[in-house]
C-alpha cells in the first residue's frame, strides 16, 4: 500500500519536531554552562534533599546525621536528582563534598548532573510543544518560528535552566498537561487519568500549583460538556481526574501531616516568607516606582544609578540590608516571633494576606510594576512575542477554541499567582513559556492566514 500525501506530511512533521528538539539540546550544551551549586541556596537545598533521600530515605534539606524530616522544598525534583545520583557515583561524591565542605571544584562538578537532567527535560518539552502545535494544524514555518522563540526564551533564562531548580521539570509537566487537555473531548477517560497524574506531579514540583489540583477536574467537566459531550460523561471525567490527582498527591501530604503536623506540600514558612517580601514592595514611593521600572530593564542597574539617587537604586538590590527584599525577610522573622510569643492572632500567612487586602489599590499598582519585571524573563523575544500573544489570544477567544484555551490554564494561572503574591523574579516566568509559545504560534498563523486571504481578495478583483 502506497503512503498517502497526508502520511508523508505527518512523517515529515514528526521529523521536523524531533529536529527542533535536538537543535535546542545542542544549542543548550554549546551556549550554557552548569551553574555551580551553592550549598546554602535554593539549589543547594534540593541537592541536600536528593542526597538525604539516597543515603537515608528521608526527605530533608538538613545535613544532620540522621537528618530530621522536613518539607522546606517540594519532593519531585530531589527524587529525580536522587535517581540520577544513584546511577552516577562520581556525581554523588561531588555533591557530598560540595554540601559538606563547600569545595568550589566539587560544587562545579556537582552541578553537571542537574544541568544535564534539565536540558533533557526541556528538549522533551520542545518536542511535546511541537507535537501540540502540529495537532492544532499550525503550519510548519509558523511552528518553527514559535519553537525558535520558545527555545530562545529558555536559553535566555540561562541561570535558571542551568541550576538545580524546579523550573525545567515544571515546564515539561505543563507542556504535557496541555497536550492531555487537548485529548479530553476525544478520549475522556484515558486523558483524564493522565491529566490527574500530571497535575498532581506538577503540584509536587511547584507547590503554587496545588490549587490547580482542585480546579482541573472542574475544567475537565467543562471541556466535555462545552464540546457537546453528555453531563454524565463530564461528571465521570471530573471524578476520575480528581481521584487520580488525589491518589498521587495525598501520600506525601499525609507524610507531612503525620511527621510535621502540616497537611501541605511545603511548610507554611516558605509561603509566608514569599508573601512578606511581596508585601514590602507595597511601600514603594512614586520615585522608587519609576526607579524600579528602570532598574529591572535590560542593563537597568547602571541606568538607574545615572537617573536616580544611588540609595534609591540600592533598595532594589535583593542583597542590600536596607533593600525591600531583606526588609521583607526581617518583617517575616518578626511576625514569626510574635506568633511564637502568642501575640499574633492567626498564622503568618493569614497576617500578610490580610495586609494585602487592606491596601488593595497600592497592591494593584505594584502588581503592574512587578508584571513588567516578570516580562523581562522573555526580554530577548518580547518585541515579536507580545504582539503575537495578543493576536493569538484574541483569535482563540473569537473562535471559541476551548481545548486551546484550556492549554493556557496552567501558564495563565502561574502568571496570575506569581504577580499577585510574589516579588516576580524573572525566572518565575518559566512555567508560562509553553502558553506564550502556543499563543505566539496561533497569533503568527492568524496573521499569515489574514495576509493570504487579503492577497487572494486583491487577486480576484477585476482589472480595469
Amino acid at each position: 500500500m502506497q503512503p498517502t500525501i497526508n502520511d508523508t506530511h505527518r512523517r515529515l512533521s514528526r521529523r521536523l519536531n524531533v529536529l527542533v528538539a535536538t537543535g535546542y539540546l545542542l544549542a543548550a550544551f554549546l551556549v550554557l554552562e552548569a551553574t555551580p551549586v551553592q550549598p546554602k541556596s535554593t539549589s543547594g537545598q534540593y541537592m541536600s534533599i536528593a542526597l538525604n533521600l539516597l543515603e537515608h530515605g528521608t526527605f530533608s534539606s538538613l545535613r544532620d546525621t540522621p537528618p530530621p524530616p522536613n518539607a522546606q522544598r517540594e519532593p519531585m525534583l530531589p527524587a529525580l536528582i536522587a535517581a540520577g545520583l544513584a546511577l552516577s557515583p562520581g556525581s554523588r561524591r561531588s555533591v557530598s563534598l560540595c554540601l559538606e565542605d563547600g569545595l568550589r571544584v566539587a560544587c562545579s562538578q556537582a552541578a553537571f548532573l542537574p544541568f544535564v537532567i534539565n536540558q533533557i527535560l526541556l528538549a522533551a518539552s520542545v518536542l511535546i510543544l511541537a507535537t501540540t502545535l502540529q495537532m492544532l494544524s499550525v503550519s510548519a514555518p509558523v511552528r518553527v518560528i514559535a519553537l525558535t522563540t520558545y527555545a530562545v526564551n529558555l536559553l535566555g533564562l540561562g541561570f535558571v535552566i542551568s541550576s538545580a531548580l524546579t523550573e525545567a521539570l515544571a515546564i515539561l509537566l505543563i507542556s504535557a498537561l496541555g497536550l492531555s487537555f487537548s485529548k479530553i473531548p476525544s478520549r475522556p477517560m484515558a486523558a483524564c487519568v493522565v491529566t490527574g497524574v500530571l497535575i498532581a506531579l506538577l503540584a509536587l514540583t511547584k507547590a503554587q500549583f496545588y490549587y490547580l489540583v482542585w480546579l482541573t477536574p472542574i475544567l475537565a467537566l467543562a471541556l466535555i460538556v462545552a464540546t457537546g459531550g453528555p453531563w454524565r460523561g463530564g461528571l465521570r471525567a471530573l471524578v476520575i481526574t480528581a481521584l487520580t490527582a488525589t491518589v498521587v498527591v495525598l501520600p506525601y501530604m499525609t507524610r507531612n501531616w503525620l511527621r510535621l503536623d502540616t497537611m501541605s506540600i511545603v511548610t507554611e514558612g516558605q509561603g509566608a516568607r514569599v508573601l512578606a517580601v511581596r508585601e514590602s514592595y507595597n511601600s514603594l514611593e512614586p520615585n522608587q516606582y519609576l526607579a524600579a521600572l528602570t532598574y529591572w530593564s535590560p542593563r537597568g542597574r547602571a541606568l538607574c544609578n545615572r537617573l536616580f539617587a544611588s540609595e534609591v537604586c540600592r533598595q532594589l538590590d535583593r542583597n542590600q540590608h536596607t533593600g525591600f527584599h531583606q526588609t521583607g525577610l526581617r518583617h517575616y522573622q518578626n511576625v514569626v516571633r510574635l506568633q511564637q510569643e502568642g501575640s499574633l492572632g492567626g498564622s503568618p500567612t493569614g497576617y500578610f494576606l490580610g495586609r494585602f487586602i487592606g491596601q488593595l489599590p497600592r497592591h494593584a499598582a505594584t502588581s503592574v510594576l512587578l508584571s513588567y519585571r516578570l516580562l523581562m524573563g522573555i526580554r530577548f523575544t518580547a518585541l515579536l512575542t507580545v504582539p503575537l500573544v495578543v493576536i493569538g489570544l484574541w483569535s482563540l477567544i473569537r473562535n471559541r477554541s476551548l481545548t486551546s484555551l484550556a492549554y493556557l490554564l496552567p501558564g495563565a494561572y502561574s502568571a496570575a499567582f506569581i504577580i499577585a503574591v510574589t516579588h516576580c523574579q524573572t525566572r518565575y516566568v518559566a512555567p508560562s513559556l509553553p502558553a506564550i509559545a502556543l499563543l505566539t504560534a496561533v497569533g503568527a498563523d492568524t496573521g499569515l492566514n489574514a495576509w493570504k486571504r487579503r492577497r487572494q481578495k486583491l487577486g480576484a478583483q477585476p482589472t480595469t
